[in-house]
C-alpha cells in the first residue's frame, strides 16, 4: 500500500514548526515565478531559498508566498509548486518533498576505479 504523499504545506510547517528548517531548490525559470529579475538570472534552475521559523511565508493556491529580503531589499515573492524542485531538511541535510509528478531521487552506485595490471615487460 503506498501511503500519501505530505502536502507542500504540511511539509513547510513540519519543518519550520519542528525548527528543523526547510530549503526550497526552486527552478525560477518557470511561469509564475515572482522574485527580483537579478536573482533570476544569477540562479536560474537552483534558486535556494531558506526558511526559518520566523519568516514570514503562507502555502496559497498560488504556491508559496513570501516576503524575502535579497542584497537588504525586501521583494513580494511567488514561487508556484511546479517550480519547487525538492525541499530539504535543513538539520539533516535530506530531501523531504519533490511535488507529485517528480520521481524519487535515485542516488547512484559510485564508480570504481578499473582493476590495473602490471604487463610483463612494460615499463
Amino acid at each position: 500500500m503506498v501511503e500519501a504523499m505530505e502536502s507542500l504545506e504540511d511539509c513547510l510547517k513540519r519543518l519550520v514548526d519542528d525548527d528543523c528548517g526547510a530549503r526550497l531548490v526552486i527552478d525560477a525559470h518557470c511561469d509564475g515565478v515572482i522574485c527580483p529579475e537579478h536573482i533570476r538570472r544569477e540562479w536560474g534552475d537552483k534558486l535556494l531559498i531558506d526558511f526559518e521559523p520566523d519568516y514570514p511565508y503562507s502555502v496559497t493556491d498560488l504556491g508559496v508566498v513570501a516576503l524575502l529580503v535579497f542584497d537588504g531589499n525586501p521583494a513580494h515573492c511567488v514561487f508556484p509548486t511546479d517550480s519547487i524542485r525538492l525541499v530539504v531538511n535543513k538539520k539533516i541535510q535530506m530531501e523531504t518533498w519533490w511535488g507529485e509528478d517528480r520521481p524519487v531521487p535515485r542516488r547512484t552506485k559510485a564508480k570504481t576505479r578499473p582493476h590495473l595490471t602490471v604487463i610483463d615487460g612494460g615499463c
